[in-house]
């Protein structure tokens, strides 16, 4: 796969990741928020989908500024601060870019302060969630790549023997030479039981 595809792949992925973790967080802090009657079934799946897109968006961001800002650099040499820097720019990009939009005519001061530091907080804590998940994902597929074959071969076999090939009952040679004598090529060998 190119290296374009990968990237593009990471960051889908990515923006996936911040969209499920943090829209699952927006919905269960929505659901205590009808629990206690201040909102309705509607604006609870309003808040979840709101909170999800723009969640997407920060994790693409926060994917494509790490993509450019650490291209060789493995996921152990990365570190907290950096990681949770570069998603903090991803939410402040996402603040200027709803601010451009429409922000700086439907918010008033407070507003505008609050969601600068509910994005680049949200942001920066997400990407630092992200990083802790992948490291840990990344140990466990380590450990689990390389299967322990001297247990397993220790196990099957007495006393260290080596596993016999054979056709049928045949030894390996005997049944090797009189396939290949009467068929023309070698088949492939089995184990006995």
């Amino acid at each position: 796969m190119p290296r374009w595809m990968r990237i593009a792949r990471g960051m889908i992925g990515t923006g996936l990741t911040f969209a499920g973790g943090l829209g699952g967080l927006a919905g269960a802090a929505a659901l205590l928020g009808w629990a206690v009657g201040e909102l309705t079934v509607f604006e609870i799946g309003q808040v979840t989908v709101r909170v999800s897109v723009v969640s997407f968006i920060l994790g693409v961001a926060f994917s494509g500024a790490l993509a450019l800002v650490a291209r060789r650099q493995s996921f152990a040499s990365l570190s907290v601060p950096l990681v949770a820097s570069m998603g903090g720019v991803a939410g402040l990009l996402y603040y200027l870019f709803c601010l451009v939009m429409a922000g700086y005519r439907a918010w008033d001061v407070s507003a505008a302060i609050g969601n600068f530091v509910l994005l680049v907080t949200l942001g920066a804590c997400a990407a630092v969630a992200t990083l802790l998940v992948a490291r840990q994902a990344r140990a466990s597929a380590d450990e689990d790549t390389m299967p322990d074959l001297h247990s397993a071969t220790s196990a099957a076999l007495p006393d260290g023997q080596p596993m016999p090939f054979s056709y049928g009952h045949a030894p390996v040679s005997s049944a090797v030479s009189s396939s290949v004598s009467s068929h023309g090529h070698t088949p492939e060998p089995r184990y006995t039981h």
